[in-house]
């Protein structure tokens, strides 16, 4: 893997018919599963190499994912268009192009902002291109793959420097949030703080790595400890790399195929 200048390694030179453009807080991450190219780093600075790189490789349809921004959850019933600055000031003060989703089901609405860094070069490509909240994605992957019928499931998504929890009862989605952590103390605390608020049978409740990482194996050994735990294994899971960090990418190529 590179970081920093754009390289791309093509092994194969056949049509890539979909990539993923994840934008994290401080670099693009772009990739495509229907391809044997490897994963690629763009620095945010070099952004419009991005539009070039997917034109070059005769991508025609895009997932956008937005990992960089903090979304709030509308039930779908209470969602009121007019009132989307007022859903996003109740987590986050970076409001710029307010945005929102409709998760799979229906019952919710995502709603984040998105910077006009990428829209402008994208929207001029004849490609197909859909944007999401990192919230909407992942939710929409676990309901249609959730099989734990006798109670609640964590699923967690672990990053060196935070981590994503969702909570299902059943194929009901209760709860979600994402922790700013400083290591594993911090990491045991938040989560065992949210499973405390549950009060969870240990007979039912289900804790799921979304990846399994040698990276983070004192931390899946110090929640073994307290409470039963699986993963979602799959050769295809992702871990980048940058800047001395750890980030986990997910899409619906790298789960239960």
């Amino acid at each position: 893997m590179v970081t920093g200048q754009q390289y791309l390694m093509q092994k194969i030179k056949n049509k890539i018919n979909k990539f993923f453009v994840y934008q994290f807080e401080s670099f693009f991450h772009v990739d495509s599963p229907d391809t044997k190219l490897e994963s690629i780093y763009l620095d945010k600075g070099k952004y419009t190499r991005i539009p070039e790189l997917l034109i070059e490789n005769n991508a025609d349809s895009v997932d956008f994912i937005h990992i960089n921004s903090s979304p709030s959850l509308v039930p779908v019933d209470h969602f009121e268009e007019k009132l989307l600055e007022d859903y996003l000031k109740t987590n986050t003060n970076l409001i710029n192009q307010i945005t929102y989703d409709t998760t799979y089901d229906e019952k919710i609405k995502v709603v984040y902002s998105i910077d006009d860094l990428m829209k402008t070069p994208l929207n001029k490509m004849s490609i197909k291109l859909e944007n999401y909240n990192h919230f909407t994605f992942i939710y929409n992957l676990l309901l249609k793959n959730n099989t734990n019928s006798n109670g609640l499931s964590f699923f967690i998504i672990l990053n060196d420097k935070s981590f994503d929890i969702i909570i299902f009862d059943k194929n009901k989605f209760i709860f979600f949030n994402t922790f700013k952590i400083n290591g594993k103390d911090e990491f045991l605390y938040y989560l065992f703080f949210v499973i405390k608020n549950f009060e969870l049978s240990s007979s039912q409740e289900e804790i799921v790595f979304l990846g399994k990482f040698d990276r983070y194996a004192d931390f899946y050994e110090s929640v073994s400890k307290f409470s039963k735990i699986s993963f979602v294994i799959n050769s295809n899971l992702s871990l980048l790399n940058y800047k001395e960090e750890s980030f986990s990418v997910i899409n619906e190529n790298y789960l239960w195929t």
